[in-house]
């Protein structure tokens, strides 16, 4: 039981050592990651009411 326990700590702290070495240190977004749609909003005003139309112009669908 003792041994069990003893790998298990080492388990755990070998993925938290391993997840905190490829962390990003100031966490920043880089450029390939950011979402590749450029939203346009237009706003229309239709039967007396004020509309915004979001359109995504997505680069998969080009």
């Amino acid at each position: 039981m003792k041994t069990h326990l003893i790998f298990t700590i080492m388990l755990v702290m070998a993925i938290f050592v391993i997840t905190d070495a490829n962390a990003v240190d100031d966490s920043q977004i880089l450029p390939k990651d950011q979402p590749n749609f450029d939203p346009i909003i237009s706003s229309e005003i239709i039967d007396g009411k004020t509309v915004e139309i979001v359109e995504f112009n997505c680069k998969l669908a080009k």
